[in-house]
């Protein structure tokens, strides 16, 4: 059995991982988020969050 077949698969998904991973950028402006190249802005990420997440992730959460 070739002992570096496990290795090299693991370097390679590593690899794999690093050069498809998206861009990471901070934005100057607390208005937008940035995915990628994409701007978002964040009156859009909030109404999600609303809808979605705050219902279950809240100081009281509810299964509204």
């Amino acid at each position: 059995m070739n002992i570096w077949i496990l290795p090299v698969a693991m370097a390679a998904i590593f690899a794999l991982i690093y050069v498809t991973k998206p861009e990471a950028t901070i934005s100057n402006s607390p208005d937008t988020v940035t995915f990628g190249t994409e701007h978002i802005p964040y009156a859009l990420v909030r109404t999600i969050l609303d809808q979605r997440c705050v219902s279950c992730h809240s100081s009281r959460p509810t299964d509204d």
